[in-house]
């Protein structure tokens, strides 16, 4: 479930264990290793420059700027450029 697995890389990020998050969640450990692999296997095609360039329409850069930090806190990564319209 798309759901444990978010609950499950938050957790992570956040420096808990495997045995901490199953005690908090119920969400079993061999379910935690998978959540885990397909993220490592997600960051890795980030790393090899698979990123979008997105302009974030009628938003100030400071707006943008947050935006931007909002989806790379959730592994979407792109850059951020000014559009002239």
């Amino acid at each position: 479930m798309a759901t444990n697995g978010i609950i499950t890389m938050r957790m992570v990020s956040e420096g808990k264990t495997n045995e901490e998050i199953t005690a908090q969640t119920g969400i079993s450990s061999s379910s935690i290793g998978a959540y885990k692999a397909w993220n490592t296997m997600y960051t890795a095609s980030i790393n090899q420059e698979v990123s979008r360039r997105v302009a974030l329409k009628g938003r100030n850069e400071i707006e943008q700027n947050a935006d931007a930090e909002f989806l790379r806190s959730c592994g979407i990564t792109f850059s951020v450029e000014a559009r002239n319209e």
